[in-house]
């Protein structure tokens, strides 16, 4: 059961992605591909006419697609290499924004109720697994940069706790907006530059800092993050249509 919800909080992660901007500018740069040059898979972006996301295909066979339809977005998953497939339903408040989510996966039902501030960001977030509570995650925002998350389990027992630190400096320009997906809300204005992650008996466990590249237009061509010991934990680079 904990792989499996390990899974399922992937999953969900994944398409929440860096709890973007919320924004319907057509001015915005439009992501088509991300390149990860440490496993070298290559995940690809499609829109339609409204910037909106509709597919993002991966060369590891994943294929995810996503459906509007009114105030709703379906999103399908599908991993051909596992034979593995998802579908979540977003259900859109009135300012276009994912306030739940009910997932199927594998003949599990995970339901996510949100919440958000007044400028969009999403600061709360409960989560049920076969109508179990699982826990609530929580996201403080100051200055328009998220600057902590803390996750706390069904026993009211927080277990995990991450601090941000952002750029003053380096815009965001790999947000949601940039890929189509304004309905998770804001995302911090600037770039991440830190993140500590604590564990539930205040130990350190994870401390990454992150560098990045810039393209001619001042857009994020590379992201690039390392462990505090210098090692390499990932590397992104970001094409643009």
């Amino acid at each position: 059961m904990n792989r499996l919800l390990s899974t399922i909080l992937l999953i969900f992660l994944v398409v929440v992605s860096s709890f973007q901007r919320h924004s319907t500018s057509s001015k915005i740069s439009k992501i088509k591909e991300v390149v990860n040059l440490k496993t070298g898979s290559t995940s690809t972006y499609g829109y339609d006419k409204s910037g909106r996301l509709v597919n993002m295909l991966s060369t590891l066979g994943n294929n995810t697609r996503y459906e509007y339809w009114g105030n709703r977005v379906i999103i399908k998953f599908n991993d051909s290499g596992s034979l593995k497939y998802a579908i979540d339903t977003l259900l859109l408040n009135g300012k276009g924004l994912a306030e739940s989510r009910l997932g199927h996966f594998n003949g599990v039902v995970a339901v996510d109720n949100n919440v958000y501030d007044g400028k969009g960001f999403l600061v709360q977030n409960r989560f049920y697994l076969n109508q179990v509570y699982m826990g609530t995650t929580n996201w403080t925002i100051i200055n328009d940069n998220k600057k902590m998350y803390a996750f706390t389990d069904e026993k009211r027992k927080q277990v995990s706790t991450i601090y941000y630190e952002c750029y003053p400096d380096k815009a965001n320009t790999i947000g949601n907006e940039n890929m189509g997906m304004t309905f998770w809300g804001s995302s911090s204005k600037n770039l991440l530059k830190k993140s500590v992650s604590i564990g539930p008996k205040n130990d350190t466990l994870l401390v990454l800092q992150y560098q990045y590249r810039f393209d001619n237009k001042g857009r994020v061509s590379q992201k690039v993050s390392y462990k505090q010991s210098g090692t390499l934990e990932d590397s992104l680079s970001y094409n643009y249509y």
